[in-house]
């Protein structure tokens, strides 16, 4: 499936540059992120994998976390113009910084992939010590949210999409496991999705 998927945006790359100008460019660059992206989900996925993993906890702000994410994805909230609303935090909190940050990836990838030319929330809650990421895109079926963390499941938007491994949530599901940090999921078919992570 891995090998599926990594090949789509290579073809496209490929395709792209016979032409190119400033618009194709920026499709180019959107399809190298898109590689660059399934190949960190296959290394962090046998990384995960391998119960000799260690989880370093050390005092991390949420910025710190959010921040070179949003940068990273900038191409890809440009290109499909979906519009963030990110509330800055600089408060502390105990976690791997390292896994913590590829769990909060994962999901922002999801709600990019799933509300393109719409918006995206990102906020953090003081009290609760919970992150969440909604967006109002295409949501989730409510048959499907049960399995939605489940390895190998794409469910309707994965069968649309045809871009779905069904690893993604499985590794921030695993990671949450793993650091103790509570992960849920609430949605809406067709009004979008909420996805938070409540730390310690």
């Amino acid at each position: 499936m891995w090998v599926h998927q990594i090949k789509t945006p290579i073809t496209a790359s490929k395709l792209l540059l016979e032409d190119p100008d400033e618009q194709v460019i920026s499709q180019v660059r959107n399809e190298v992120l898109q590689i660059d992206n399934y190949t960190n989900l296959a290394l962090n996925y046998l990384k995960l994998m391998n119960q000799k993993t260690d989880m370093v906890f050390m005092e991390v702000s949420i910025d710190e976390l959010v921040r070179p994410l949003i940068k990273r994805y900038a191409i890809q909230f440009i290109h499909y113009q979906t519009k963030l609303h990110y509330d800055k935090s600089e408060a502390l909190i105990l976690t791997d910084a390292k896994w913590a940050s590829i769990m909060i990836e994962q999901i922002l990838n999801n709600a990019l992939k799933y509300a393109r030319g719409k918006e995206v929330w990102i906020t953090f809650d003081e009290t609760t010590k919970t992150l969440s990421v909604r967006d109002n895109g295409i949501g989730i079926n409510a048959s499907d949210l049960p399995r939605i963390f489940e390895k190998g499941f794409s469910g309707y938007n994965g069968r649309l999409s045809e871009k779905s491994s069904g690893i993604g949530l499985y590794i921030v599901s695993t990671i949450s496991k793993r650091l103790g940090h509570k992960i849920n999921v609430i949605s809406t078919i067709n009004e979008g999705s909420t996805f938070t992570i409540q730390f310690k």
